[in-house]
C-alpha cells in the first residue's frame, strides 16, 4: 500500500512541474525507472487475500491506476479491476464497507484521484464507479459536527489520500467540496470553495464548483448500512453509532462502539471517541481502544459486544446485531433508537434512545434481561479541568423540566462536575440503587449490581448541566 501511495503521489506531483526547464530527458527517464520500479513490486505484493480485500487492495490498485494512466508508456492497465473493486467496497448508503470514519476519507480520496488521472489521460469511467465514489464524499459530509470535524467512528490513524493543505486531524469540512469540484456534482456542494480545489484541480476547478448552483445544508441523518445516526438543533449535534462490523463482519477497522455517542454542543464537544492510539505497537492499548469500555455507551458485566479474538488485532467478528432503528421528530426533541444484542449470551439486549434540542441533550437506555448483572455506563469528556460543586438554580430548574418531560431522574443536582469555565455540569446519580464509581481518566463512570427484569437508565445533558440517572427494577 504504502509503496503504491507513494508512486500515485510522485505521478500526481510531477503535473505541477513538468513544464519546468530543469525537467530534462534524464531526469523523466529517471522518473520513469523509479514509477516502472514502483509499480512491478506493487503488482508481486498485491495485497489481495481472497474472500476479504480491504482498503490496502483497493489502494495498490489506485496507485497502479494512476501510473498507468499518466504515464502510458509504462503498460500498466489496472483501471478495470478497481473500476470492480471500488462498487464493491462502497454500500448503498455511501458509506465505506471498514466502518471506519478516518478509512472512508482516506478511500475517498485516493478513489478521487483515480477517477480525476483516468479522465486526464482522455478515457471514461464507469457510471456506477462515479455514483459509488460520490456516495463516499456525501455520506462523510452528512455526519460533520458544526466545526466541520468528523466523528472518530471505528479506527482513525489520520492517513490522508490527497494532504493538499494542512488541516486538524478531523477537519473534514474540506472534503464534499473537493468532491463537488472534481466529479462535477451539485449535490456535493456543501460549504465554500476550500484551498484544495485549487491545488488540485487549477482556476478551472474553482470555477467549476462556484458555477454548481446547489448548496447543502445537512439536518437529521440516517445512514442504515453503516448504522450511523446524526441529530443536528441550531448548533447543538448527536451522532449515535450502532451499525455492522467492518469488512463484511469480519472486523477489520471496526470497534465495539454499539449504542455509542459524541455530542457537541454550542461548538464545545461534550463526548467525543477515545481514538485509536496505536496497532501492532501495544496489543492491550489496541484492544482497550476498540473495546466496550473504551466508548461511550453501556457495557454489562464487563462483557465485549462483540468477541475480542485473542492475537488478532484486526478480528472482530460480528454477532452484536447492532442497528439504528429510527430517526424522528417528537416533543421539540431529535431522536435517534439504536439497538444490539451484544450481551445476549447474558440474556441482555440494549436499546438507546439519543435525544437532542438546541440547548440540551438527553440519552435513554432500556436494557431487559433477567437475573443478576453489573451494569457500567461511561463517558468519554475531552476535559480535564473538571470541579464538583452544586446545580445552580437555573441548572436545577432545567434538570427539572427535563425530568417532566420523562428525560431525567434519579440525579443528585447537590453533585455536579463542572468542565472549568465552560458552561456545563454533569449531575451525578444518587439513589439507593446506584452509587457513582468514581472518575476514570476522562470518563465519568457510573456502575453498581443490580437485580433486574427490565432496567431503563438514562442521563441528560444541557448547556448549564448534564445529568446522569440510572433507575433500575430492583
Amino acid at each position: 500500500m504504502e509503496v503504491s501511495l507513494r508512486a500515485m503521489h510522485v505521478a500526481l506531483t510531477f503535473a505541477y512541474v513538468r513544464d519546468d526547464a530543469a525537467v530534462d530527458e534524464p531526469l523523466v527517464r529517471e522518473l520513469l525507472d523509479m514509477l516502472d520500479e514502483h509499480c512491478t513490486y506493487v503488482e508481486n505484493h498485491l495485497e489481495e487475500t481472497g474472500a476479504i480485500r480491504t482498503n490496502h487492495y483497493a489502494a495498490d490498485l489506485v496507485g497502479l491506476t494512476v501510473v498507468g494512466a499518466l504515464f502510458p508508456e509504462l503498460q500498466r492497465r489496472w483501471a478495470r479491476k478497481l473500476w470492480d473493486e471500488i462498487p464493491r467496497q462502497c454500500r448503498a448508503d455511501g458509506t465505506h464497507f471498514e466502518s471506519a470514519s478516518g478509512y472512508q476519507r482516506l478511500c475517498a480520496e485516493l478513489f478521487l484521484a483515480a477517477v480525476l488521472a483516468v479522465r486526464a489521460a482522455g478515457e471514461s469511467v464507469p457510471r456506477e464507479v462515479v455514483k459509488a465514489v460520490a456516495g463516499l464524499f456525501r455520506s462523510l459530509a452528512l455526519l460533520l459536527k458544526p466545526s466541520g470535524a468528523i466523528p472518530q467512528i471505528g479506527d482513525f490513524d489520520s492517513s490522508r489520500g490527497l494532504p493538499l493543505s494542512p488541516r486538524r486531524a478531523l477537519d473534514c469540512a474540506y472534503l464534499a467540496p473537493l468532491g463537488a469540484a472534481g466529479l462535477d456534482d451539485a449535490s456535493l456542494k456543501f460549504g465554500s470553495c476550500p484551498p484544495e480545489v485549487g491545488w488540485l484541480l487549477g482556476p478551472d476547478g474553482v470555477r467549476r464548483f462556484e458555477q454548481l448552483e446547489n448548496d447543502v445544508v445537512p439536518g437529521d441523518v440516517i445512514l442504515r448500512e453503516a448504522g450511523i445516526a446524526v441529530l443536528r438543533s441550531g448548533d447543538a449535534w448527536l451522532c449515535m453509532s450502532a451499525g455492522p462490523n467492518g469488512q463484511g463482519g469480519t472486523g477489520g477497522h471496526a470497534h465495539n462502539d454499539k449504542n455509542s455517542v459524541e455530542l457537541s454542543l454550542g461548538g464545545v464537544d461534550l463526548i467525543v471517541d477515545r481514538g485509536t492510539f496505536v496497532y501492532a505497537r501495544d496489543p492491550a492499548e489496541r484492544n482497550a481502544r476498540r473495546g466496550t469500555a473504551g466508548h461511550s455507551t453501556v457495557q454489562v458485566d464487563g462483557l465485549e459486544q462483540n468477541r475480542l479474538v485473542p492475537g488478532r488485532l484486526f478480528a472482530l467478528p460480528d454477532t452484536a446485531q447492532a442497528r439504528i432503528v429510527r430517526v424522528e421528530r417528537r416533543d421539540g426533541f431529535e431522536l435517534a433508537t439504536g439497538t444490539h444484542a451484544g450481551y445476549k449470551s447474558a440474556g441482555v439486549t440494549h436499546r438507546r434512545v439519543a435525544a437532542l434540542s438546541r440547548d440540551s441533550a438527553a440519552f435513554i437506555d432500556e436494557l431487559r434481561g433477567h437475573g443478576e448483572h453489573r451494569l457500567t455506563l461511561r463517558w468519554y469528556v475531552p476535559h480535564t479541568d473538571l470541579v464538583q460543586r452544586p446545580a445552580t438554580p437555573a441548572e436545577a430548574a432545567r434538570l427539572e423540566k427535563l425530568h417532566e418531560q420523562g428525560l431525567a431522574f434519579g440525579y443528585d443536582a447537590t453533585r455536579c462536575i463542572a468542565v472549568g469555565d465552560l458552561a456545563v455540569a454533569v449531575a451525578t446519580v444518587a439513589d439507593r440503587h446506584r452509587r457513582l464509581a468514581g472518575i476514570r481518566g476522562k470518563s465519568f463512570l457510573q456502575a453498581d449490581r443490580a437485580r433486574f427484569h427490565g432496567v431503563r437508565a438514562g442521563p441528560s445533558v444541557h448547556r448549564r448541566a448534564f445529568s446522569a440517572r440510572a433507575v433500575t427494577d430492583a
